[in-house]
């Protein structure tokens, strides 16, 4: 009986160990955070990295999330100011040919419209040589103008003015010396009577064109969208101005009229955009007189011989 005493209490105390047991596994755990030694400062000097904060004016570091869509924030305005100015640029210089052509569709002849837009083919052609410019020049401006390189900026400009006038004057001696093979290739030798004498006086201002592209890249180098725009509206303006008085009266010279309004529209273009731009960030004549490779000529001529290649030409 003892035993069996004996033997129940033991079953009862196992059974309270066990109740204990399942209490603390049921209670949720909370960990002891583990103390970190404490380091004794040392006395010898180290050098120690600067801080982000130390970096930057504000202590507290920039969350705010990266925008990818149009919010309608002052960068969305700044890049709205640039780009709509350069569009409208882009879509008045075709207009200049149209309205050449408008003017001698008024004549009635058809060989006429033929042939000066086998004319226009070939200038259009021809301007690959030189329309490369800009897109080397633009970058390298903008690079030296936000770091304040002001001779940087007149450098760049300068070298792709003197690269412009060097092949825009290649084109002037391609296209003067055989111009009739040229306009026998991309139209009719019907509309050579046209043809021929507007592209002869459209060659007046090969030159001055190509000198108006570098002006104008130099311009949105430095972020100034609108003087462009305002030169060339003011120079199509002069064209169709300068089209009925050359082509029909007072001058009567019919086709040659309307390529010579055009060449003096372009001629126009250049001396003011160098007004201005003389006026506004002076540009050193050594610095493009003198036949120097600059960073620019090496990139444009690299892209001379590529881009053909990716046009399939």
């Amino acid at each position: 009986e003892i035993a069996m005493v004996s033997l129940g209490q033991q079953h009862v105390l196992l059974l309270h160990l066990l109740l204990a047991a399942d209490v603390v596994a049921l209670k949720p755990r909370v960990r002891v955070a583990s103390r970190t030694p404490t380091r004794v400062p040392s006395t010898s000097p180290r050098r120690h990295a600067p801080s982000l904060a130390a970096l930057t004016p504000d202590s507290t570091p920039d969350r705010t999330p990266t925008k990818l869509l149009p919010c309608g924030d002052a960068l969305d305005r700044r890049i709205v100011a640039l780009a709509v100015p350069a569009v409208l640029n882009f879509l008045i210089l075709p207009i200049t040919s149209s309205m050449d052509l408008y003017f001698i569709g008024k004549t009635g002849s058809a060989l006429a419209v033929a042939g000066t837009s086998a004319a226009n083919q070939v200038f259009s052609t021809a301007g690959l040589l030189t329309s490369v410019i800009p897109t080397i020049t633009v970058p390298l401006v903008a690079k030296a103008h936000s770091s304040g390189d002001t001779e940087g900026v007149q450098r760049s400009i300068g070298s792709a003015i003197f690269l412009s006038v060097a092949l825009s004057a290649v084109v002037v001696l391609l296209v003067g010396s055989r111009p009739e093979r040229l306009l026998g290739l991309v139209g009719s030798d019907a509309s050579l009577q046209w043809s021929l004498p507007y592209l002869r006086w459209r060659l007046l201002g090969v030159i001055p064109e190509g000198i108006a592209t570098a002006c104008f890249a130099g311009f949105r180098g430095t972020l100034n969208t609108v003087t462009p725009l305002q030169v060339s509206l003011a120079a199509c303006l002069a064209n169709c101005v300068l089209d009925p008085l050359l082509m029909f009266r007072p001058c009567h010279l019919g086709v040659a009229g309307a390529a010579l309004a055009t060449a003096a529209s372009q001629v126009w273009a250049c001396l003011h955009l160098n007004a201005l731009l003389h006026k506004g960030s002076p540009i050193k004549t050594r610095r493009w007189m003198a036949f120097r490779v600059l960073p620019v000529h090496k990139a444009c001529l690299v892209t001379l011989l590529v881009y053909p290649c990716t046009q399939g030409l």
